[in-house]
């Protein structure tokens, strides 16, 4: 007998990954996990005041963790209801509901009032909105002069294969654009209020299939999944090793970046003696 609290299932083999996250209650983290959490924490310099916004928070990892790490006040949000219950029951687990909220909202249009937040994190949500200009402009619109955003975005260091990428595509529900670091870059910096101060690249590892068959696995042992019947099972977990086998495949092409951008009421002038850092060599 399926228990009440089993979620009610639609078809699976058309579902895209947003939607599939929030069937299955994944924990779904940025980039590099809280790695990623601590780094932004300490170079944002976010703290017991800060109040930040998470546009597309998913499944709470994010705001839960980075609330934990700092005291911050956090609100995420996201499209999907199933998400945002899920990030909800995370942040109470955390005793943190009174600093942690979630709410169901499209980034493109934002019930927020304009310069609420000290940072807006978008981690790698852009790349999952064919208007991205729009939600570019929404997230500089409420952040505050001085404030940051904070991206993660995922790019391709070398050419995927077309079939990736279609796939890939209709795995997450949007039309991917084959964009490098270099474009990620400069479509932040196109906002004329916002300027890169900080940035640190990643390459992601490559997952042997054993691996990523134990994780899905380790997800199919959450209680409300094997409270389903065992059609229901094989279907997810099906759709599931799809999902996680393509996903690493595609990473294989690409890397991340944390960049960091602040808002400012003028931009300086370009930078001409500009420097990188290297091993310190020995005097002659």
């Amino acid at each position: 007998m399926v228990e009440a609290s089993a979620p009610v299932i639609g078809p699976l083999s058309d579902m895209d990954y947003s939607r599939f996250v929030g069937l299955v209650r994944e924990r779904n983290r940025p980039s590099g996990g809280v790695r990623t959490v601590q780094e932004v924490m300490v170079q944002a310099r976010i703290g017991p005041g800060s109040r930040v916004l998470e546009i597309g928070s998913n499944t709470g990892f994010t705001s839960v963790n980075l609330s934990l790490l700092t005291g911050a006040s956090v609100v995420g949000i996201d499209i999907n209801p199933n998400s945002v219950a899920e990030a909800e029951k995370y942040a109470a687990l955390h005793g943190i509901s009174d600093r942690v909220q979630f709410q169901v909202q499209d980034g493109r249009g934002l019930d927020i009032e304009d310069a609420s937040f000290d940072a807006v994190w978008v981690s790698n949500v852009v790349s999952f909105v064919p208007d991205k200009d729009r939600m570019l402009g929404e997230v500089a619109r409420v952040v505050k002069v001085g404030g940051t955003v904070i991206a993660v975005p995922i790019y391709y260091r070398q050419q995927p294969p077309t079939d990736i990428v279609d796939k890939v595509s209709e795995a997450i529900g949007t039309p991917l654009d084959v964009m490098s670091k270099g474009d990620w870059r400069a479509f932040y910096e196109k906002a004329p209020d916002l300027e890169l101060y900080y940035e640190s690249d990643f390459v992601y590892d490559l997952i042997e299939d054993q691996g990523v068959e134990k994780y899905c696995d380790t997800l199919m042992a959450k209680e409300h999944l094997a409270a389903l019947d065992p059609n229901t099972q094989t279907q997810i977990r099906d759709r599931m090793g799809y999902f996680m086998r393509l996903f690493n495949e595609n990473l294989s092409y690409a890397g991340f970046s944390i960049m960091l951008l602040q808002k400012r009421l003028a931009r300086d002038e370009v930078e001409l003696f500009t420097s990188h850092s290297a091993p310190l060599l020995a005097r002659d």
